[in-house]
């Protein structure tokens, strides 16, 4: 009597085969998660110097509209940003001195922080004729890091009272 052989199955060099490029697959997958990582942090960040940028500019502009250019010049050396948790972040001035300065922040309340760190930026308030002023913000995400360009925003506020 002949054994006869069952034809049923895979080969070992058949699974071995299939094992390659699920591990091909996933090392490929896997490859993308550094990047995704990376995306996400710049997204973060570029949506924390937003946040920064337009209350700066908003308190500058509400400055600049709202008093006479000769008290305008006292006030703009420091102005007042508020924060969420100003019991836990204290410093809430910003200088317009055209000079390097640092911001930490916190977006939540007290109880809960949302999100809390810090920027670097440099406000700079220029007169552009008489009732005009450009002011330009340069933003660079986390109180320490790399000296590129960073995040440049410009806006222009007018004063419509009359200058004394």
């Amino acid at each position: 009597m002949e054994k006869t052989r069952n034809a049923e199955g895979f080969t070992l060099v058949e699974i071995a085969l299939a094992l390659l490029v699920v591990a091909i697959g996933a090392v490929s997958i896997m490859g993308l998660f550094p990047a995704g990582l990376q995306s996400n942090k710049r997204a973060l960040d570029e949506t924390r110097v937003a946040m920064f940028a337009e209350d700066v500019l908003g308190g500058v502009k509400t400055v600049i509209e709202a008093t006479p250019w000769h008290l305008v010049e006292d006030k703009l050396q420091f102005i007042g940003v508020p924060t969420v948790a100003p019991d836990l972040f204290a410093n809430n001035t910003i200088r317009a001195d055209g000079n390097e300065g640092k911001y930490r922040y916190a977006y939540g309340t007290s109880e809960s922080i949302l999100d809390a760190g810090s920027v670097r930026y440099k406000l700079d308030v220029d007169v552009i004729s008489v009732n005009r002023y450009g002011i330009t913000l340069q933003v660079w995400p986390n109180e320490f890091g790399q000296d590129e360009d960073g995040f440049v925003f410009y806006t222009e506020a007018y004063y419509h009272g009359r200058h004394n």
